[in-house]
């Protein structure tokens, strides 16, 4: 069975490996084909080359509403995540998203039409962050044409009391546009982009890393969030966090 995709290509629905994954390579122009293992939550039916470009309101559904995880690997495996979105005019920020754990990201566009991110809120943590420039999150067309690099200065305050500072220093974010893959996962099968992310702040005695892996469907966004956090302190690593999440569900309009 076959249905329209992105930019008119065909997405071939219910597709498996072995024979079926040639006919997948002669539509999409696949290099090669995968099938994921089951426990990831989605399964990798074909990859192609990475064609055209991914723009900001494609990876990032800027509307009102809820959009449900499950953490189909890794830490945590099997708990679902809510995440809200909603628009705010607070830290000069035009949109929210709020996780289900009181994690709040503050979201805006540059003036280049960049998705960017203002401040962090990780009541956990007990801590609110600052980025300075603002760290942009999606550029207005990302093209496969190598990686993208941005630093900026990086404040983490005490949420407790804002005026005090816990950390400083510099953190380096690359984006790159890898591939194109066809997945299958529960909300159907569908021709994804991959982008790859590392992060890494520099801040004094401490430091944060971060790889994070998207699967982007254009007309929903990002479907699967691969990711791995660390954070060391004084040379002792106090969290490690490796998790994949698949979406389930999202807003319907």
């Amino acid at each position: 069975m076959a249905d329209q995709g992105v930019d008119g290509k065909i997405a071939i629905s219910r597709v498996k490996t072995g024979a079926g994954c040639l006919l997948v390579a002669a539509v999409l122009g696949a290099v090669g084909c995968a099938s994921s293992e089951k426990s990831l939550g989605y399964e990798l039916v074909a990859v192609s080359a990475a064609a055209g470009v991914i723009r900001a309101v494609e990876a990032f559904q800027l509307r009102e509403g809820t959009w449900a995880w499950q953490i189909t690997l890794g830490d945590d495996v099997g708990r679902s995540i809510e995440r809200s979105r909603e628009r705010t005019d607070e830290y000069d920020a035009a949109w929210v998203e709020t996780e289900d754990n009181g994690r709040r990201e503050y979201w805006a566009h540059d003036d280049d039409g960049n998705l960017v991110l203002r401040v962090v809120v990780e009541p956990a943590d007990r801590a609110i962050t600052f980025f300075e420039p603002p760290m942009i999150i999606a550029y207005r067309e990302l093209a496969p044409d190598g990686p993208r690099e941005q630093k900026v200065n990086m404040r983490v305050m005490d949420l407790a009391r804002p005026k005090r500072m816990k950390h400083h220093g510099v953190a380096t974010r690359t984006v790159q546009y890898m591939d194109d893959q066809l997945i299958s996962t529960p909300l159907g099968t569908m021709p994804a982009k991959r982008i790859e992310i590392t992060f890494r702040a520099d801040l004094g005695i401490a430091r944060a890393e971060n790889a994070t892996t998207l699967l982007v469907y254009p007309p929903f966004g990002v479907v699967v969030e691969r990711r791995e956090d660390r954070v060391i302190f004084m040379g002792v690593r106090l969290r490690h966090r490796d998790q994949t999440l698949v979406l389930r569900r999202m807003p319907t309009s």
